[in-house]
């Protein structure tokens, strides 16, 4: 396995409008992480890029084609909170699930879900 690169950065460092990205290169793989609210939100949401991206790569869902989708995603009109919940996402099964251990680390941390994903900062 490659090496793991995580930071914490503000919303306007990301690639896009996002509060987690991940990517590889030939030497690493790279998760970037909006800063938020709290430590615990932010452990959150990377537990959550960490899991949807290696259930994607073991799938063959290429994350530069996951960039796109999500670029893409940010000039449609809809009514989806998030790329990862509409319909025609490609890799949406690997994002609910993603969210589903999310929830239920947000339990055990005693987060409320509700002013969690009310409070998550993207920009």
């Amino acid at each position: 396995m490659k090496p793991i690169e995580v930071s914490f950065v503000e919303g306007s460092e990301q690639r896009y409008p996002t509060c987690g990205d991940y990517w590889e290169d030939d030497n690493k793989i790279y998760f970037r992480i909006t800063k938020q609210v709290s430590e615990d939100a932010e452990v959150l949401v990377l537990l959550h890029e960490f899991i949807e991206y290696f259930l994607t790569r073991k799938r063959g869902i290429l994350e530069q084609d996951i960039t796109n989708y999500d670029m893409e995603w940010e000039e449609r009109l809809t009514e989806a909170d998030e790329p990862g919940n509409e319909e025609d996402c490609i890799y949406k099964k690997e994002h609910r699930f993603s969210e589903n251990i999310e929830r239920q680390m947000a339990h055990e941390l005693e987060v409320d879900w509700f002013e969690y994903e009310k409070n998550l900062k993207v920009l």
